[in-house]
This record gives structure tokens, sequence and C-alpha cells, in this order.
């Protein structure tokens, strides 16, 4: 009776042992997969980001192929490429409801003035836009509590930004 009990008891500790080694490798694998995942958003969201920068770039900071043009021309023909469209069909598939959401509607913005339908667009609703769209790509790779205003996510980028402060704080909107 003493050895059936020992024999059942290590059965059933070996059980659950196997059960906990594979629960830990699943885990750990899970693990993997976001990383990986998290490194692809972030690869799509570079390519999605582009021609903006072109756009918020000095002349002698871009590459030769858009140095002398008109940064906003540059970035249009930029978005209007094969490869800008696969990458954003990418990001549609893959970016978290947010980022999908203020990527489109940011893009709307570039429709309607480019449809003129915004025949004199100011720089600061671009620039919430895009500060927005900045925040939510922030935080889909793993920066959720992030409490930065999305005014702050371009003043590394603009160099008068913080001329829109009152009384030393962004607005919000």
């Amino acid at each position: 009776l003493v050895l059936l009990l020992s024999g059942i008891g290590w059965y059933l500790g070996h059980q659950f042992e196997k059960a906990r080694t594979r629960e830990e490798h699943l885990r750990i694998r899970a693990d993997e997969l976001e990383e990986k995942l998290r490194d692809y958003r972030t690869e799509i969201y570079n390519q999605i980001l582009e021609p903006f920068i072109i756009v918020f770039t000095k002349d002698e900071g871009l590459p030769k192929e858009y140095r002398g043009k008109n940064h906003m021309d540059a970035g249009s023909a930029k978005i209007i490429s094969l490869d800008y469209k696969q990458a954003a069909f990418k990001l549609l598939l893959l970016g978290s409801d947010e980022v999908v959401k203020a990527y489109g509607n940011l893009m709307q913005f570039f429709y309607a003035m480019h449809a003129g339908e915004k025949p004199d667009p100011t720089t600061q609703e671009l620039m919430s836009l895009l500060g927005k769209l900045l925040l939510e790509i922030r935080r889909s790779v793993g920066n959720e509590t992030t409490e930065l205003h999305h005014l702050e996510m371009l003043e590394f980028m603009i160099t008068d930004i913080r001329k829109f402060q009152v009384n030393g704080k962004y607005p919000s909107q």
C-alpha cells in the first residue's frame, strides 16, 4: 500500500512538473513572439513616419534626393508611392486601434489639404495630428502609461514648438 501510494505521489508530482515546465516554455515563447511583433511594428512605424520626418527636416539633414526640393512635395511623393501604401496596409493589420485611428486622422488631413478642402491648413493642426500619432505609437511599443503631451513628442524636431505653450504648458485637446 505504501509502495502504491508512493508511486501515485511520484506520478502526480512528475505530471505536475511536466505541466509547469510546458507552461513556462509557452510563456517564454509568447514573450519572444511579442518582442518580434514589437520589432516588426517598429519597422512599419518607421516607414509610415518617414514622409513626415522629411517635411520637418532641414535641407542639410536630408539625403541628397530630397535636398533643394519643397519638403511638403517630397513627403507627399513618398506618401503616394507603392512602398508606402504597402507599409500602410501592414500598419492597418498590425497597429493598435489607437495608432490606426491617429494615422487615419493625419491622412484625412493630408487628403483634404490636397483636394483643396483645407486651403489654409495650419501648421499647428498638422503638428497636433502628427504628435498624436507619435504618442499612440509610443504607447503601442510599450509605454502605455506615458504622460507626455502630444506636442512634446515633436520637441526634438521642431525648434520653435514651445511658442504654442500657454503659461509653460501646451493647451489640452
